[in-house]
């Protein structure tokens, strides 16, 4: 009896070890490698880290008021040749005779031997620009109507190297033909009965400056209105009448406008054509960095 009994125990391990095996392979099959990697997530590269830009939504006068950037580039680069006429005067040669930027900034002591003449733009940089050493000569109201014999007169009788033309917005309402004869005539006036160094001053004209938006609605005391497509009429005609009369264009209508050619709001004056001192503090700065002098001779 002793074997059947060895017979069922041999059958019963046998048994035993078959389902530990099943059991073994079973646990295996749902278990991963212990050194297996999990499969890298496909991703694209990362993107450059951009840097935020200051002057985002600003107009281009708000970031020169700020500081926020210098110059374009483009604008600094000097295209404009210069060159003494035949009685001295440091004339347009080539390229136009749009004032480019130096790259190097005058101080505000370089104008002791300037005039700037005009209206009341010339008013207010008398009041609020930093540049001092530079006579002023203006009121209210003034236009080219009453230059001759009477504004121009405190010129002519002085020594000056540079002299500064601001008109135009009392202008505003005239054909630009009349409004470039009548300014010829103040140029040639200058050139003829100033003193020996006035009449062979460079003489810069200040551009017609932009005016608010909303000018264009409100009707002027000349029964017209002020607006973008006059001033830019009258400073295309500016432009053209200093290459021909040996003068210089001074683009401060660009250094103040906003994207769309007018006087921004966060600048402007409560009457829409003035501005607040921040006006002013770019017009310096322009005026400091836009010059001619004999180092635009033979560039």
């Amino acid at each position: 009896m002793l074997l059947p009994a060895l017979a069922v125990l041999s059958l019963c391990a046998l048994a035993a070890i078959a389902f530990a095996v099943v059991t073994l392979l079973g646990s295996s099959a749902g278990r991963k490698e212990p050194n297996a990697a999990p499969a890298p997530a496909v991703t694209a590269a990362p993107a450059a880290e951009e840097t935020a830009d200051p002057t985002a939504g600003l107009t281009p006068a708000e970031i020169q008021a700020q500081g926020l950037a210098t110059p374009d580039p483009a604008e600094t680069t000097v295209s404009v040749k210069a060159t003494r006429d035949a009685d001295g005067r440091l004339v347009p040669y080539v390229g136009g005779a749009v004032v480019p930027n130096r790259g190097t900034k005058l101080s505000v002591d370089d104008f002791s031997h300037a005039a700037m003449i005009g209206n009341s733009f010339v008013e207010g940089m008398n009041l609020w620009s930093d540049i001092n050493s530079m006579r002023y000569i203006c009121a209210d109201g003034v236009s080219l109507d009453n230059m001759i014999g009477n504004y121009l007169y405190y010129v002519t009788v002085q020594n000056y190297d540079s002299i500064y033309l601001c008109l135009g917005l009392n202008e505003i309402g005239w054909s630009a033909d009349t409004f470039i004869s009548k300014y010829e005539k103040v140029i040639d006036y200058i050139r003829s009965d100033g003193t020996a160094k006035t009449r062979n001053a460079t003489i810069y004209i200040v551009s017609v400056m932009p005016v608010e938006k909303v000018m264009e609605t409100i009707p002027a005391e000349s029964g017209s209105t002020i607006s973008k497509a006059t001033i830019v009429e009258f400073n295309e005609r500016l432009k053209t009448m200093c290459q021909e009369k040996g003068c210089w264009y001074l683009d401060v209508y660009s250094a103040l406008a906003d994207n769309e050619g007018y006087l921004p709001d966060s600048i402007a004056a409560a009457d829409h054509v003035h501005f607040e001192k921040t006006g002013y503090s770019i017009w310096t700065n322009y005026l400091q960095t836009h010059y001619v002098d004999d180092a635009l001779v033979g560039e």
